[in-house]
């Protein structure tokens, strides 16, 4: 059996201006979380204003993992249950069945399978920038999440001690998220764009939104209303002693800016984001389910 060897190039449309035939005399690099990646084959290279990289070296370093296809002339980049499939000829991309445009199309140059970096990294969850002045692609990966170990959500009520057993395992898993505070940071901005005033973090309201969020998981539903404790009022009330005065729910998405994004092109859910009554919030996530609690 014949063995080939492609470079796997990505062509990083990226948001820098043309660059002129003396971008090339310095090399470009890339770097994952400030720290550089090494190409054992082919380098970087600016070409016609774009930012060519290779995939390999590039995915490998990331941990996915990487497969050519010369039949269908397919890319396949692989990871935890994320696949982002890319066609020679066409200008689309899937990720996990997905369809996504391609600032260009997938092509074949000197040997080299070349596509648009940003949007397939992005689609992913990877955040890609360029620096200009150290002609340097730039990535940085999405942040570890590790749900905090807490007591499973019963599917009936919980007791008194049980209640305390969840906080306790709560706080001792430390309590808000980075991912819930970044919520809560984008839905300040959008009130601030909107002259409303900004929501104060109410330490309950977390707790509430993390266990309607776990509960959701544990119990099998998405819904304002829990099999259990019914409307979403009752949560805040029987177990975490607050008042809640409304609340947004969301599914799969990868990132606070995602959510919120959603969130805002959303009617209903925009109206609680923006509502002026609105004082104090409450955000709760757990895989991949989001949860924001708004009080009076």
């Amino acid at each position: 059996m014949k063995k080939r060897i492609f470079a796997f190039l990505l062509v990083l449309f990226v948001f820098a201006p043309a660059f002129s035939a003396a971008a090339h005399a310095n090399p470009v690099s890339v770097t994952i979380d400030g720290a550089a990646v090494t190409f054992p084959d082919a380098s970087p290279a600016i070409i016609d204003g774009r930012t060519l990289v290779p995939v390999r070296a590039v995915f490998e370093a990331l941990g996915f993992a990487v497969q050519w296809n010369g039949e269908t002339q397919t890319a396949t980049i692989s990871k935890d249950g994320d696949i982002i499939i890319i066609t020679i000829g066409s200008a689309v991309f899937t990720t996990n069945g997905a369809a996504h445009a391609l600032d260009v199309p997938a092509q074949i140059i000197g040997g080299s399978t070349m596509v648009p970096i940003r949007l397939p990294l992005e689609s992913v969850g990877f955040a890609v920038d360029w620096v200009a002045a150290t002609q340097t692609v730039t990535i940085e990966t999405p942040a570890v999440l590790l749900d905090p170990i807490l007591d499973p959500i019963p599917n009936r009520r919980l007791t008194e001690a049980e209640i305390a057993s969840w906080i306790n395992s709560y706080n001792q898993s430390g309590g808000h998220l980075e991912f819930e505070l970044e919520v809560i940071r984008l839905v300040n901005i959008e009130r601030e764009a909107a002259g409303v005033a900004p929501l104060v973090i109410n330490n309950s309201a977390m707790m509430a939104a993390r266990f309607k969020a776990q509960s959701m998981v544990h119990l099998g539903y998405f819904s304002h209303t829990s099999p259990v404790y019914g409307s979403f009022h009752i949560i805040g009330r029987d177990v975490f002693n607050i008042s809640i005065g409304g609340e947004n729910l969301a599914s799969g998405q990868r990132t606070p800016a995602e959510v919120v994004n959603g969130w805002m092109n959303s009617p209903g859910h925009r109206e609680n984001i923006l509502m002026p009554g609105f004082r104090e919030i409450g955000v709760g996530f757990y895989e991949n389910r989001w949860v924001q609690k708004f009080i009076w």
